[in-house]
């Protein structure tokens, strides 16, 4: 008996849609501020004394490239000590978007990890919610994404390209296994935004081109 009522009260919990998803924006908000204080206990280089970020401080080729972006307007690096201005080294999604939330919004590295993972994180949700409409499916989803904590925390990094490419990766998955109306539509939109994430993408990319043309 006090199981059914647990059971029923959970039930009521999880398909009430104002808490549920109030309470999984609260504990991804708190995830993202947990992940971020453990990220510059170990790279305390990244911030300055503001807790600001260092744009030149960036690796992964991130840091010349969005410092180019902000202060010379332009989409452009040199590597290997060439005097050689070199384009699409990296893919502008990632690059931009960053670029625009500390030109515009932020330049606080943990409100603009919040933004970041807050934008994909809803995108993410939203075609869930699509998809698989049970919360409870959903509640699950997101357990298995946080069950592999590296994988988890490729997923709240904003550099590399893979703090982005890990949220597309898994909207191309639940959408192409879905049957919802505009399927066609938000595969191919979370393609584009693949391919201008990162270039080697483009070969996964291909193979789903390759499967609409002829199955």
């Amino acid at each position: 008996m006090l199981n059914d009522k647990i059971y029923y009260i959970l039930r009521s919990f999880i398909n009430n849609n104002l808490f549920f998803y109030s309470l999984v924006y609260f504990f991804f908000i708190i995830i993202n501020f947990i992940f971020y204080f453990f990220f510059i206990e170990k790279y305390p280089h990244y911030v300055d004394a503001n807790s600001n970020l260092i744009l030149l401080s960036l690796d992964h080729s991130f840091g010349d490239l969005m410092n180019n972006i902000i202060i010379e307007g332009k989409f452009s690096q040199r590597l290997f000590n060439f005097d050689i201005d070199f384009y699409l080294v990296k893919m502008p999604l990632g690059p931009y978007f960053l670029s625009f939330i500390y030109f515009f919004i932020t330049k606080n590295f943990l409100l603009l990890i919040l933004i970041k993972n807050l934008f994909f994180f809803s995108f993410l949700l939203f075609i869930a919610k699509i998809v698989l409409k049970n919360n409870f499916y959903i509640l699950i989803l997101f357990f298995l994404l946080a069950y592999n904590s590296y994988y988890f925390y490729i997923f709240l990094i904003s550099f590399p390209e893979e703090g982005f490419l890990n949220y597309l990766i898994v909207i191309i998955f639940i959408v192409f296994n879905s049957n919802i109306k505009k399927r066609n539509f938000f595969l191919s939109l979370s393609l584009v935004l693949l391919f201008f994430t990162k270039g080697s993408s483009c070969f996964f990319i291909y193979s789903f081109v390759i499967y609409f043309l002829f199955f």
